[in-house]
């Protein structure tokens, strides 16, 4: 007889956590916000065509797969939206620049559409000059409060509120060199806003990281100017792109700095209490190039373990605990601009990659892919010997089991009749031997308990 070897071998497969999904075609396309709308849906807010396109709005579905698409403006203009955002009546409110209409060469754009994206009404702010805006919130009064910039002989720092319909409440511009980047309504009714200023009256140097705070009239209650380290007359800029609430009543703000020299943009998260005091800053050094303000922006969001998401230029995703230190952090490969939160547990990120409008998906550990390794089952259970007769044979593999294993026996109804206990190390147990068991001649069932095992079928004779 010849003694054949049985090699059991480990399977790794790739299981999908995630994905990742272009959209465009041959122009420059990029995504600047994403937002969760539903257990399952997101809108997605960019630019079709960088240098002469239209603004470009997207409903996907948690696969990424295309619900409905929308542009508008002009052929030729470069108009623009930085955010979207749902409203209470389920429909989207956008804003951005607009070169296709209004007064100057580029005004504030603030447009509403209906759930399926179709445009309610529009509205542009400006004067001859350059406007624009990068973050509109839907207020509690139902109106909405915009957050930008408009130059004269300087970037001013420029905040619009208005009523449900667009029209103006009223305006206020800081007479410093500035510019707004996102805004949100405070724990008193106030705002905070974060962006970047520079030394005035002078209008010198560069721009340098700034927070400040305001009542509802605009009037500033206290404001922070933050500077990473860069050097004080360098090329680069400390920005904040984003700010959000936490859970704790605070704020979590992200954006950029630079190193001493002014070398390397790190993308940076500062997180401070509802009187502006700092509770902790962290910079996570990104030797990449970061493209310039309007290319691409930064996001952090507060995770469902307490501790926060990051994303901005190369740093696809950024994960930390809720002091700001580092759990992990994810590359892959493109631009990003905005993150969402997943109702999986994981995350959305949205910005551009190859020249394409990119979004991609991942877990809560920011994968898209996992590998898993099957292994076959060590214990291959037992084997019928004698099938048909008045004594069933059973033999078990030699494998280490435990003392509770057992052998459950049913008849043709499905009842159980009998259970033997198997031996530790395996070997031959005989059934149904002695006539004084009290089991009748017929067909019998045997499994093995507890395991996945195929059912063997015996037949009893006498």
């Amino acid at each position: 007889m010849k003694k054949v070897t049985l090699i059991l071998l480990s399977l790794t497969i790739t299981l999908t956590a995630g994905w990742e999904k272009t959209y465009g075609g041959d122009k420059i396309d990029r995504g600047y916000c994403i937002q969760r709308i539903s257990e399952d849906e997101y809108i997605v807010a960019g630019m079709k065509d960088y240098y002469k396109g239209n603004i470009w709005l997207l409903k996907i579905n948690s696969e990424g797969d295309t619900i409905w698409t929308r542009e508008y403006g002009e052929e030729e203009y470069d108009d623009a939206a930085y955010f979207v955002s749902q409203t209470s009546d389920h429909g989207f409110v956008l804003t951005g620049l607009n070169r296709s209409y209004g007064a100057g060469d580029a005004d504030i754009w603030l447009f509403k559409t209906d759930s399926i994206g179709d445009t309610i009404w529009t509205r542009s702010y400006g004067y001859e000059s350059d406007e624009v805006s990068y973050c509109v919130r839907q207020t509690a009064d139902g109106g909405y409060i915009i957050i930008g910039r408009k130059v004269l002989r300087h970037s001013q720092l420029w905040i619009l509120k208005t009523d449900s319909l667009g029209d103006t409440s009223w305006t206020h511009e800081f007479n410093h060199d500035g510019i707004g980047l996102d805004i949100v309504e405070g724990y008193d009714n106030g705002y905070l806003v974060a962006g970047m200023v520079r030394d005035w009256p002078l209008y010198t140097g560069e721009f340098d990281l700034w927070i400040f705070k305001t009542d509802s009239t605009t009037d500033t209650l206290w404001n922070i100017i933050y500077n990473g380290g860069g050097s004080e007359n360098g090329p680069f800029d400390d920005i904040a792109y984003s700010i959000e609430k936490t859970s704790d009543s605070s704020f979590i703000i992200s954006g950029t700095t630079t190193d001493l020299y002014g070398s390397y943009y790190a993308l940076t998260m500062i997180k401070i209490d509802c009187s502006g005091n700092l509770l902790w800053d962290r910079h996570i050094r990104g030797d990449v190039i970061w493209y310039p303000m309007e290319s691409h922006f930064s996001r952090a969001i507060e995770a469902d373990d307490g501790g926060y998401v990051v994303t901005g230029g190369g740093l696809t995703l950024v994960k930390t605990d809720e002091f700001g230190q580092i759990l992990w952090i994810r590359e892959y490969g493109g631009f990003s601009s905005s993150v969402e939160k997943t109702s999986d547990g994981g995350y959305i990120v949205v910005g551009e990659k190859n020249a394409d409008l990119w979004i991609l998906k991942t877990d809560s550990l920011g994968n898209l892919a996992v590998e898993e390794t099957i292994k076959p089952e060590t214990q291959p259970g037992f084997e019928v010997v004698t099938a048909v007769g008045k004594q069933i044979v059973l033999r078990f593999a030699n494998a280490d089991r435990s003392q509770g294993d057992c052998v459950a026996i049913f008849d043709a109804t499905g009842r159980l009749v009998d259970e033997i206990r198997v031996p530790a190390q395996g070997g031959t147990i005989t059934w149904g031997v002695t006539p004084g068991d009290g089991f009748s001649p017929g067909v019998y069932f045997i499994r093995e308990m507890g395991k996945s095992a195929s059912t063997h079928k015996v037949v009893l004779v006498r």
